[in-house]
Formats: structure tokens, sequence, C-alpha cells
């Protein structure tokens, strides 16, 4: 799943789950989501080229709107929306690990198993997702 899509899975978490349990609650998020339908494994967008790499400020940058939207509309909730969103957006941060830490195998063989849905024209899924999200978000605010 793209990252602005966790991080609004971790705004609505953060919004709706009591404080003491919404770190592994978005965590959790994550690994469920990465197990849906979603965009990926595409010939376009390999690791680090150009176009995967405006992917990533893209999507840097719409994770930081989702963050900031819900802050604006949930000042109240700031540490809640932060967690939320830090650790429903904390595994991806993790890739460029892959290879290079050891003790890190078991995760990463765990993370490649959940996302055999990952496809190269994910988008329709990525789009579904962010819709449901922004309506959930309407209707809490």
């Amino acid at each position: 799943m793209i990252g602005f899509n966790h991080a609004a899975a971790g705004i609505i978490i953060g919004a709706t789950v009591p404080l003491p349990y919404v770190p592994i609650v978005a965590l959790i998020s994550h690994f469920i989501m990465d197990a849906l339908p979603h965009f990926g494994n595409s010939d376009t967008f390999k690791p680090y080229n150009k176009p995967f790499v405006g992917l990533l400020v893209f999507d840097a940058v719409m994770c930081f709107v989702v963050l900031g939207t819900g802050i604006y509309f949930m000042p109240d909730k700031i540490p809640a929306l932060i967690l939320g969103t830090f650790f429903a957006t904390l595994p991806d941060f993790m890739w460029p690990l892959e290879g290079k830490a050891h003790a890190l195998r078991p995760y990463f063989k765990f993370a490649k198993k959940i996302q055999k849905f990952e496809i190269s024209d994910g988008w329709t899924y990525e789009i579904i997702f962010f819709t449901i999200a922004v309506v959930l978000f309407v209707l809490i605010v």
C-alpha cells in the first residue's frame, strides 16, 4: 500500500482508538493493508530509479499533507495522530535495511509474503482505499 494510505489509516486510528493502544493498532493496520490488493511490483517504478524516487517524494509530501490535515481539524488529538501516522507508516521505512540488517531477515520474509496482492495496476485499489479513508475522516471530524 502506498504510504499516504497508511498515514490516512494512522490518522483515523489516532482519532478513534484510545491513546495507549494507538501504536499497536496502527502497526497492525499496516500489515493488514499490505495483505490487501494494492499498487506495487511495477516495471516502471523499480526501486530507486527516477520514477520511483519521484513517487517517493510525492508520497512523502502526501503523508505530511494527511498528517497536517488531521492536526488542523483535530488539534486536541495531536499526540495520538502523530503516533498513529508514525506507527502506521513505520514498516515502510525499514525497506532500505533489507539485506543489510541480518537480524531483520525474518521480518522482511514476512513483509514480502503478505504482499502477494501487490500488482502494477493496483492504483484503483489505492484510490478506493483513500476515498474510504476520506469519508471516514469526514465522519470523524
